[in-house]
């Protein structure tokens, strides 16, 4: 394939995932605001804890209110029962996160546009290359933590280690490093013409 047609379909990626990333911060958003005014739609939902199993290292605690009353029912915690201080803080740490990722793709888009126009290194590619290591990371320090907390049945709060986050930015840095140097070799070039 023709450098031109990975790079367009590489765009056309970045803008696809891009609407899905939208489509699902909106409908999040709404489902959110469906939970705050009719909480008995959701009654039969149950609550079901995937674990941290990308993570290399994972510090959890863990507390089953449920086994220690015995007026609190032995069922598994429901969305009900989600106290709102949990709801709010998981609904910001998926919005802010989604939203981060939603840039991040926004601005490697605005690259491989650049870079398809022939305006490889410009100070514009590093900076945006820098911005994205910057989001990265706090994207990693964001999905570190879980938070948990179903009134009279269960709490769940863990702190975990997932390095995926983490190697993007250092790349994205890298790549950040390598487009400066490339725009300082460009600027030279252009004087010595």
């Amino acid at each position: 394939m023709k450098k031109n047609t990975l790079l367009t379909i590489a765009y056309f990626i970045c803008k696809l995932i891009n609407a899905v990333i939208l489509v699902t911060i909106i409908m999040f958003t709404v489902f959110f605001i469906h939970f705050q005014i009719d909480k008995s739609a959701y009654q039969n939902w149950n609550f079901m804890d995937k674990g941290s199993s990308n993570s290399i290292i994972s510090l959890e605690s863990k507390i089953d209110y449920s086994q220690n009353s015995k007026t609190v029912s032995q069922q598994k915690p429901n969305f009900l029962n989600f106290s709102t201080l949990s709801l709010y803080f998981n609904y910001l740490k998926f919005t802010v996160s989604a939203s981060l990722i939603f840039i991040s793709l926004r601005l490697f888009g605005k690259v491989i546009a650049s870079v398809k126009n022939r305006k490889t290194f410009e100070k514009i590619n590093a900076f945006a290359f820098k911005r994205i290591g910057i989001y990265c990371f706090i994207i990693g320090i964001i999905s570190s933590y879980d938070y948990y907390d179903f009134e009279t049945q269960f709490k769940l709060t863990r702190i975990s280690l997932n390095l995926t986050f983490y190697i993007i930015a250092l790349i994205a840095l890298v790549l950040s490093e390598i487009f400066k140097e490339g725009n300082k070799l460009k600027l030279e070039s252009d004087l010595t013409i």
